[in-house]
C-alpha cells in the first residue's frame, strides 16, 4: 500500500492508527499489508516506512516492500546490506529490475551493469521468504522479448550461476567453477578454473588445448563425419534458461541434426547432453566425447570393479579402450577408427564395471570425475599414462537409431 501524506507533517500517529485499523481488516482474510515506499509519498524511503510498522509492531500482518528502483533513486547513500537487514523482520515482498551502477534506470533484469547477484545474496543472508517481482515501468517494446530475457537472466540468478554469450562465445560462472564454452573451433569447456583452489582444470598447450566435454569424432558403421565435430562450420550457440546450447542442422553430408547442451547441475558439475535426430537411419552411431585435461591431471583411470580402478601404462598400447560388452567391441573394431586422419588403434582392456573415468591432481587436493550412464555410454578410451593430450574419452550412444528418432545421451564432469 502507499502512504500518502505531507512529508513536512509528523503524521505518524494517524499512519499508524490507520495501518492498524486496515489489518484488523485483512486479517481474518489471511491478507498480509506491507507499505510500498514512494517517492514523494510520506514513507518515500524503506526508513521511514519501518519507522511506522515498527512502532505498529505486528510484524506478521503488517511489513514493508524493497523496491531496488525507489532505494537506488531515493536512498542510495544507505548501505544495502545494513537497508535490508535492519528491514528484515517485516520484509514482506521485494521488486527488482537491471539497471546501472551509477545511472540509475528500470530495464529488464539482463540489461544494465548492476549486479543483482548481490541483492540476492544479501536475501539469502537474512533467511528472506516473502516474494520478488519484476518491476517493468517504462520499459517499451515487445513485452515478450524482455520477458523472457529477463526470466532468463532470473534463472541464472537463482541458479548462483551467469551465464553471457557474446560472438559465439559463452563465460559461465558457478560458485565453485568458471571458464567459457565454445571458444573458437574448440568447442567444449575451455580455461576452466575450480576457484575455491585456484586450480586450473583444462588444458591449454599444443596437444591438449582442445576443452573439455567437446564433440569430437562422429561415426555410423565403417564411417567417420568429417574430421571431427570442431570442423563443422555450421553450428549456432545460444543460451537457454541456465543452459548454453550448440546446434548443428543436417546437411547433405551429416545425415542428422545434433545438439550439444551444457548445464550446471551443481556448483562443482558441468553436465553436457547429447542430442541427436536421424534424418536416415544411423547404423551404430556414436559420438566421441573429449576432454582435455591440465598437465597436472597426469593419470586416466577407469572404474573396472566396484573398488577398483584400471590405469593405462604405455608398454600396453599408446591408445586404450575400456567397452561396456563384447558388442561394443565390435563397433569399436568395425573400422571407423581407420578412416579419415589419426586413425586410431586400439587395445582392448576389462570392461568398465560403471562409466567413470577419473583423473586426480598431482598434489593429491582434486578429482576430476567424468561419469555417465551404462545406458548412455558403451565405451571409455584414454591415452597412455603421461601421453601429451592428457585425455579421457567417453563414447556416447553405440546404437542404431532410425531415421526420425531422436536420442539423448549425456556425460557429466565433476570437480571435487
Amino acid at each position: 500500500m502507499l502512504l500518502i501524506g505531507n512529508r513536512a507533517a509528523d503524521l505518524d500517529g494517524k499512519a499508524v492508527a490507520l495501518l492498524g485499523q486496515i489489518a484488523d481488516i485483512a486479517k481474518p482474510h489471511g491478507v498480509t499489508i506491507a507499505i510500498y515506499p514512494h517517492y514523494q509519498d510520506y514513507t518515500q524511503t524503506l526508513a521511514e516506512a519501518l519507522r511506522l510498522v515498527k512502532k505498529l509492531n505486528r510484524p506478521e500482518e503488517v511489513g514493508v516492500m524493497f523496491t531496488f528502483t525507489h532505494w537506488q533513486n531515493y536512498d542510495p547513500n544507505r548501505d544495502l546490506r545494513a537497508v535490508l537487514a535492519d528491514a528484515a523482520p517485516f520484509l514482506k515482498s521485494v521488486s527488482i529490475n537491471g539497471s546501472n551502477k551509477t545511472k540509475p534506470a528500470v530495464l529488464p533484469l539482463s540489461e544494465g551493469d548492476y549486479d543483482n547477484a548481490e541483492l540476492l545474496d544479501i536475501l539469502r543472508g537474512i533467511h528472506f521468504k516473502g516474494s520478488v517481482g519484476l518491476m517493468c515501468w517504462g520499459l517499451g517494446g515487445d513485452a515478450r522479448v524482455h520477458l523472457t530475457a529477463s526470466m532468463q537472466k532470473w534463472k541464472n540468478l537463482v541458479s548462483g550461476n551467469r551465464i553471457e554469450i557474446k560472438d559465439q562465445l559463452a563465460e559461465f560462472e558457478t560458485k565453485d567453477l568458471k571458464g567459457r564454452i565454445g571458444d573458437g573451433r574448440f568447442i567444449g569447456v575451455n580455461q576452466l578454473v575450480h576457484k575455491p583452489s585456484g586450480t586450473k582444470i583444462s588444458g591449454d598447450g599444443v596437444a591438449n588445448r582442445h576443452g573439455l566435454l567437446s564433440l569430437y569424432r562422429v561415426f555410423t558403421r565403417n564411417q567417420r563425419y568429417g574430421e571431427s565435430a570442431y570442423d563443422w562450420p555450421e553450428r549456432e550457440i545460444t543460451a537457454s534458461g541456465h543452459a548454453v546450447e550448440m546446434r548443428w542442422s543436417a546437411t547433405a553430408e551429416r545425415p542428422f541434426e545434433l545438439q550439444a547442451r551444457y548445464t550446471f547441475p551443481k556448483p562443482n558439475e558441468v553436465k553436457l547432453q547429447v542430442s541427436v535426430t536421424a534424418r536416415a537411419e544411423l547404423v551404430d552411431f556414436e559420438v566421441q566425447t573429449a576432454s582435455y585435461f591440465d598437465t597436472t591431471f597426469p593419470l586416466a583411470e577407469v572404474q573396472i570393479e566396484a573398488e577398483k580402478f584400471a590405469t593405462s601404462p604405455a608398454q600396453l598400447g599408446m591408445w586404450h579402450a575400456f567397452p561396456r560388452d563384447e558388442r561394443a567391441v565390435a563397433t569399436i573394431n568395425d573400422g571407423r577408427w581407420r578412416r579419415g586422419s589419426s586413425p586410431v588403434s586400439f587395445t582392448v582392456r576389462k570392461p568398465f564395471s560403471t562409466p567413470l573415468s577419473v583423473r586426480r591432481h598431482a598434489g593429491g587436493k582434486l578429482a576430476a570425475t567424468l561419469r555417465s550412464s551404462a545406458e548412455d555410454c558403451f565405451a571409455i578410451y584414454t591415452a597412455h599414462d603421461g601421453e601429451a593430450h592428457f585425455s579421457n574419452y567417453h563414447a556416447l550412444f553405440g546404437r542404431t537409431i532410425p531415421a526420425g528418432a531422436t536420442a539423448t545421451a549425456s556425460v557429466t564432469l565433476r570437480i571435487e
